[in-house]
């Protein structure tokens, strides 16, 4: 979920850094100073100061500011809610302004969240998912809240309900129909449901969830490749390798190699040396969705 965050001061030796393509969802957020996103260098973007930027993942963008640098805090994300996703435009961006209470906000997230990432237990997902969940309800402040219908409600609890159970159980490699059978509901009501409400089957969210899972623990564990294919549900670590190839174009060794976000965040280092085309971060994401 959590990729990786930073915040403090952002001062280059010349206001501008060159446009790139990133690979995951950024919150940005300038809390002092004047910046602004650059999807061109030829460009001359307005700079904004006490401005949340929501920004797509393959989208190519830089950032320029003033020349004494502006303070910045952002967070990389791997996936955002389906609610928000729905109030990014085509230009792949959202905007929004930040008053003195979401900025001391946003500066209570990073503290949280730093700590975490410095010092991870069995609740750091949590706060994660906690971190994601406050700053989209930042993103969406301006959005007008629509009714959900009384079906709407049921069918988003059922499929929460399922995917709690699913989490819980992962290692047993359930089916769709023990996970049917585990909420009351029949495997057709809940294909449906999950159509409805996370937009794809419930096998792909599932698969997603065993991707997720399966990559925090590379990234935060030095438990080996049977360890964790047994906690994703696989039977062997060659039916995981398998799996984990298909869905990232690499190996479970080659990115515990080349991820370690506590290492990056303890060193105060950017990950840089990321070759976008291999698509490491967010390939399983962006595939085509699976049906049942």
């Amino acid at each position: 979920m959590l990729r990786y965050t930073r915040s403090g001061p952002k001062i280059l030796d010349i206001p501008t850094s060159t446009p790139s393509k990133r690979l995951n969802w950024e919150f940005y957020a300038v809390v002092d100073g004047y910046c602004a996103p650059l999807f061109d260098m030829d460009e001359n973007p307005q700079l904004q100061t006490r401005t949340l930027w929501v920004l797509s993942p393959d989208l190519t963008y830089g950032w320029t500011g003033e020349r004494a640098g502006w303070e910045r805090i952002l967070f990389h994300f791997g996936f955002i809610p389906e609610t928000l996703k729905e109030q990014i435009p085509g230009t792949g961006y959202r905007e929004v302004r930040l008053n003195d209470s979401d900025i001391e906000r946003i500066r209570a997230i990073h503290a949280e969240v730093n700590e975490q990432i410095l010092n991870p237990n069995e609740l750091s997902n949590l706060i994660f998912h906690r971190a994601l969940i406050d700053l989209s309800l930042i993103a969406l402040k301006e959005v007008p809240v629509k009714p959900i219908l009384s079906l709407d409600d049921i069918a988003y609890q059922r499929v929460e309900e399922a995917v709690s159970w699913y989490v819980e159980n992962m290692h047993k490699a359930p089916t769709i129909d023990a996970v049917s059978q585990a909420v009351n509901i029949s495997t057709s009501h809940l294909r449906r449901h999950f159509h409805e409400t996370k937009h794809c089957s419930p096998n792909a969210y599932f698969q997603r969830l065993r991707m997720e899972r399966a990559c925090k623990m590379l990234s935060k564990t030095t438990e080996t490749l049977d360890q964790i294919a047994r906690r994703c549900g696989f039977p062997n670590s060659s039916d995981f390798c398998r799996f984990f190839r298909k869905n990232t174009r690499t190996t479970p060794h080659t990115w515990r190699k080349r991820i370690n976000p506590k290492k990056v965040f303890r060193e105060g280092l950017e990950i840089a040396d990321f070759n976008p085309g291999d698509k490491r971060q967010n390939a399983f994401f962006t595939k085509k969705r699976v049906s049942v």
